[in-house]
């Protein structure tokens, strides 16, 4: 019932009764229009059409009687005025326009979607293909204020039926919490519009689908706690794993609600500033599971989003997957559309309107939301009023250009629009949005003067179109940049006291660790009013944004959770030092590592050098260690990181390292690895080391083997000897005191070397390949495990093309753990893999210029320059200009900066190899024989990486070709065919002589291309 009061048109009484007046009937059809602007805005126009009609009827001039009639019509019944004019035909009424005369003086901007039809067709066909089974993901992009929101609200309205589950979510932009837009409201107010049987069924469907695992999904949508009921908690688990269990119970809820009967529209808005964490979750919705009869729409200002934009590289997963994408970009409204605006604003023509249109669409460039703003703004000053005596609107048009030529801009003409809210109400507005752009009525009623009176109160708001209820506790503002004005119209300290009032009251006397994911909102009241806070307080406030982080963290959502944790370091007062040591520690050693993980390398260095000399405990000083090793490593100052792990090593655990090891020090060592698996199956060896030394190792041994393990970054970039003997120690120390979470990459990193140094690819093969699939147990380590094993050991038994599947899932996991600097690496080995491969020169653009995108961000040299030598081989040899892909330096330029900013031979070896790939092809020998020899002097240097191989196979073939161009062919070719002669002449002892002398000629010139 409630369904069809709000969405279901009623019949028309010209259908129900053919011989009921057309006329008639669309006169009661606009008076149950369920949109307010389609109904008559005043008693005059649904007057002026009554008389209209009664004039037909009575085939009678229209007089005041026929006023006096209508307009006692109630009171009079039988008692005679107007009566005689009863007996007419009703048949008689000519069709005419209604509401022509429909003029009330009171301004109201037209709500019609101009110049949308076409979007909104796309839209509903896409809906139509998700009914039918389909899965789709509609793109809605544009400017602000352009009307993305409006144009799916009004889908969404055109969609409305009993069967569809409509879901919307908005990101804020300085939101607290991660997941925030996936917190939908209004799935139970839907559900409970059912019948008693129905609530019943999709009680137990959902609860069902969401399982042992669902207390995780209650926690972000609480209000399915009063359907289901509480869950009980969920194990605590490392960030990945948790993120994943998030993932599939998610899935899981959403599949329940999507059906063939029940369509599901899932609408998250403000993607810009989407969290990381959410990104991975609409990754995960659309690319990795099938959610038939799924419809996502998702809107962003694209303006916001510049290319290396965490969004897009989603949208390139999600595109990958062959996902069908319908990809709208709003356009603003051209002069022809705003004349129709100001028409139907105005009730005027669109020839009268044109004068206006002009000057707004000078003011505006068709942005229709600057547009209502732009006649707001000269209603309020004024400049157009109605004239009551005309019947019509007017204006100043001189004072109108006047007044459009002086800048103001939204948020300046918001204000001013705020101004002429009465004061009780703006008092309410402005408390509401302290609470944020979702307001729960709860905790907006412990804080307003007139609790009792609230409902009322708001039930006003949303009738003035100031709020919008979105479930029986949630209002929303009408977007946020009225929200932001009502914010911005209090004073920072008024503003501050509320905040603080606010987060009193959620905070409750709870203890900090009982919030959960609420913890988030309390953070977000408290720290807008750190200032106001003593210092017993602001301590409670630094453990509550440490709790909040570590949640973040838990949730992948590392910016958001470096955010929480700086604020907490803001905060600390400086007693805190001696007081309070674990809480400095824990704060500044998790900002730090989460600033690394986010790309911000300096400020992690900052972070972590401050507490370096404080805390000298063992296990702090390995943590404070492997975090700056990280961050040298990214900075590419490999012999910091290096000489950091030797003296923390040496200091705190006495483990001694040569920083220069010799060739027979890597073979001694291999020696002793090779004494455990020579000779047994490296599968079995490693699950009865297990077994057999299960509980010997310490926390200790733990983190001397994860400074070793950091090791293996450095390492690689510095010295092949050093690379090796890191590798075999870590692998010694797992077979000698039984494997720990690190040993699974050690077993990678040194199955490398077996292939690499020692020429033992089967043995090589088998250990790299258990290292991958332990790690895939472990999804911390399973991304850095899948670069590691898909870039170096993979393709030596199987196809490139299935290394590149590896590489691809290991950027992504890398991305999800927040790894950028793996990530990074995967997106190199991809681009180079792409070219190697011979996949077609536009995927191989196109792919490469994503991934040195996302390089350009992380700011590390060597796989910028490895990445731009792709993209720069890939356009060469499509004969595309390196500027078409935003790359203005020259071939000579960019040569230059890449002997300047590598810091590595392997970077170099990538540069020559490419260099001498692209001259072959383009028959440029003189110049690939040039680059063949610059990569000589590096490739030596070169350990692990596809790129070895790229350099023999291209040398073979530069080679053959400098012996073709020396005529090398040609005089081989001509005596061969005189021993021929010779042979038919002089027999077989000449052949053998004449070809004995020729075989030594051949293989003494052929020598380079033995060496190759």
């Amino acid at each position: 019932m409630v369904h069809a009061h709000i969405a279901r048109n009623p019949l028309r009484l010209d259908e129900v009764n053919g011989s009921f007046p057309s006329v008639l009937a669309d006169i009661i059809q606009k008076l149950l229009s369920k949109s307010p602007s389609d109904r008559y805005q005043s008693a005059k126009g649904l007057k002026s059409d009554l008389l209209r009609c009664l004039q037909d009827i009575t085939r009678a001039p229209l007089t005041a009687s026929f006023s006096n009639a209508l307009v006692g019509a109630a009171g009079a019944g039988e008692s005679g005025e107007g009566a005689g004019h009863g007996d007419g035909d009703a048949s008689a009424i000519e069709p005419f326009a209604i509401g022509q005369h429909d003029l009330s003086g009171a301004f109201s901007i037209s709500q019609h979607l101009y110049r949308r039809e076409g979007d909104i067709k796309a839209m509903l066909d896409a809906f139509d293909r998700v009914r039918r089974g389909s899965r789709e993901l509609v793109i809605v992009r544009g400017p602000a204020g352009i009307g993305k929101s409006a144009l799916v609200e009004e889908v969404a309205q055109l969609l409305k039926t009993d069967s569809m589950f409509f879901l919307s979510g908005k990101y804020e932009q300085h939101a607290q919490s991660a997941y925030s837009g996936f917190k939908f409201h209004g799935i139970t107010r839907k559900i409970y519009s059912m019948s008693a049987r129905k609530v019943d069924q999709w009680r137990g469907k959902i609860a069902s689908a969401l399982g042992s695992n669902g207390a995780v999904v209650l926690d972000l949508i609480g209000e399915l706690r009063d359907l289901v009921g509480r869950m009980p908690p969920v194990q605590v688990l490392p960030a990945l794993e948790a993120a994943h269990r998030f993932h599939v119970t998610m899935a899981k809820f959403l599949s329940c609600l999507a059906s063939p009967q029940h369509p599901l529209v899932l609408f998250l808005d403000n993607l810009q500033w989407a969290d990381v964490a959410s990104l991975r979750l609409l990754s995960y919705l659309t690319s990795r599971v099938a959610i038939n009869h799924l419809l996502v729409i998702i809107a962003f200002r694209d303006s916001e989003c510049p290319p290396s934009h965490a969004l897009h590289m989603t949208l390139g997963h999600i595109e990958a997957a062959n996902l069908p994408i319908l990809d709208l970009s709003i356009a603003p409204l051209n002069l022809e559309d705003i004349q129709c605006m100001i028409a139907d604003t105005i009730s005027c023509s669109k020839e009268r309107a044109n004068e206006l249109a002009v000057i707004a669409n000078r003011k505006t460039a068709g942005n229709p939301l600057f547009v209502g703003q732009f006649l707001e703004e000269i209603y309020n000053k004024k400049l157009l009023w109605f004239d009551f005596g005309e019947g019509m609107w007017r204006w100043d048009a001189d004072e109108v250009n006047k007044h459009s030529s002086q800048s103001q801009n939204v948020m300046e003409s918001t204000l001013n629009r705020i101004d002429h809210i009465q004061p009780i109400y703006l008092n309410i507005l402005m408390k509401a949005a302290c609470i944020g752009l979702e307001v729960d009525v709860n905790i907006l009623g412990s804080v307003v003067a007139r609790p009792e009176q609230l409902k009322v109160d708001l039930h006003s708001l949303e009738s003035a179109g100031y709020l919008v209820r979105s479930s029986p506790h949630i209002y929303c503002f009408a977007n946020e940049r009225f929200h932001e004005a009502v914010y911005s119209k209090m004073e920072a300290n008024t503003r501050r006291l509320l905040h603080h009032e606010i987060g009193e009251v959620l905070l409750a006397g709870r203890e900090p660790e009982e919030l959960g994911r609420e913890v988030f909102h309390v953070v977000k009241h408290l720290n807008e009013a750190a200032e106001l806070l003593p210092e017993k307080e602001k301590i409670l406030l630094a453990r509550l944004n440490l709790l909040a982080g570590r949640e973040a963290m838990g949730s992948t959502a590392y910016d958001l959770a470096f955010r929480h944790l700086s604020q907490g370091i803001k905060v600390l007062p400086s007693s805190t030092w001696t007081n309070d040591k674990e809480l400095v520690f824990a704060l500044y050693s998790d900002a730090a590592h989460c600033a690394y993980l986010i790309g911000q390398y300096e400020r992690a260095h900052q972070l972590v050098s401050t507490i370096a000399e404080t805390f000298t405990e063992e296990l702090q000083s390995a943590k404070v260690c492997c975090i700056q090793m990280e961050i040298y490593a990214a900075l590419q100052r490999y012999d910091e990181a290096l000489k950091r792990a030797a003296l923390c090593l040496r200091k705190h655990f006495g483990i001694t390292i040569d920083l220069t090891p010799s060739d027979s020090h890597v073979q001694e060592l291999d020696a002793q690895v090779m004494e455990y698996i020579a000779e047994v199956d490296v599968t079995i060896f490693h699950a009865k080391s297990q077994h057999q030394h299960e509980g010997q190792r310490t926390e200790l041994d733990d983190a001397a083997m994860r400074i070793l393990q950091l090791c293996m970054d450095s390492a690689y970039f510095v010295n092949p000897n050093l690379f090796a003997s890191i590798a075999a120690l870590l692998v010694l120390d797992s077979f000698k005191k039984g494997p720990c979470q690190w040993s699974k990459l050690a077993y990678i990193y040194y199955a490398s070397v077996l292939i690499y140094r020692f020429r033992r690819v089967e043995k090589g093969y088998q250990l790299g390949k258990l290292g991958y699939i332990l790690c895939k147990e472990h999804m911390e380590q399973f991304g850095l495990a899948s670069y590691l094993y898909g870039g170096w050991i993979h393709y030596w038994k199987s196809p490139i093309s299935e290394s590149m599947d590896i590489l691809f899932k290991g950027f992504h996991q890398c991305l999800s753990s927040g790894h950028v600097y793996y990530a990074s690496c995967c997106a190199a080995q991809l681009s180079e893999r792409s070219l190697f491969n011979g996949e077609a020169l536009k995927a191989t653009l196109k792919k490469s210029w994503r991934c040195l995108e996302f390089a350009k961000r992380l700011q590390n040299e060597d796989v910028i320059i490895a990445v731009e030598t792709i993209v720069r081989a890939a356009a060469a040899l499509q004969e595309s200009s390196p500027e078409e892909y935003d790359l203005p330096e020259s071939k000579e330029q960019f040569q230059t900066k890449v002997y300047k900013k590598s810091k590595s031979s392997s970077t170099l070896a990538v540069y020559f190899v490419t260099e001498m790939q692209v001259c072959f092809l383009k028959d440029d020998i003189a110049a690939a024989e040039h680059a063949m020899l610059e990569a000589k002097k590096h490739i030596k240097e070169t350990f692990a990486s596809l790129v070895v191989v790229s350099y023999h196979f291209w040398s073979v073939l530069v080679h053959a070709a400098i012996l073709e161009v020396s005529g090398y062919h040609s005089e081989h070719k001509a005596k061969a065919a005189a021993r021929d002669g010779a042979g038919a002449k002089g027999g077989d002892a000449s052949l053998t002589r004449s070809g004995s002398g020729d075989n030594e000629r051949e293989a003494g010139e052929g020598k380079a291309v033995e060496e190759s």
